[in-house]
């Protein structure tokens, strides 16, 4: 599988590692696989790891994902940081991403360095008001 999700231990915080290429569908198995994660383990902050994600998105692919993660009716609020690829060219396609999902109410912030990433994430308040059904 070209992605893996695990809960860091040091951390309330969900990791998701990008490796290799991924097709439109990994990246929308990926997304749902972690929101459910987050349900199940009542953790709103998530940190994405792209740094070895490969290929290039089109704009309606990358658009298409931060519509369809709207869609998809989760009810809990979130913070995700993300960590740029490698692959400068796609890191183009990701500030897009994230710039759509900023348009759908996601609170996202692409990062170079992952120690800036999690601080970011742990800044309090980060969620007021979560809670988990």
């Amino acid at each position: 599988m070209p992605w893996h999700i695990q809960v860091q231990a040091e951390n309330p915080i969900i990791e998701i590692v990008y490796t290799g290429f991924l097709s439109v569908a990994d990246l929308n198995q990926a997304e749902q696989a972690l929101l459910e994660n987050a349900s199940r383990n009542q953790i709103q902050l998530f940190l994405a790891d792209c740094t070895a994600l490969e290929g290039s998105y089109s704009v309606s692919d990358l658009y298409d994902l931060a519509t369809a993660m709207a869609s998809w009716n989760f009810k809990h609020p979130w913070r995700k940081a993300v960590l740029r690829p490698r692959m400068r060219t796609l890191g183009e396609g990701l500030e897009f991403w994230a710039t759509v999902a900023l348009n759908r109410g996601f609170v996202v912030r692409l990062f170079d360095e992952r120690d800036a990433a999690i601080m970011w994430l742990l800044q309090a308040p980060y969620l007021p008001g979560a809670t988990f059904e």
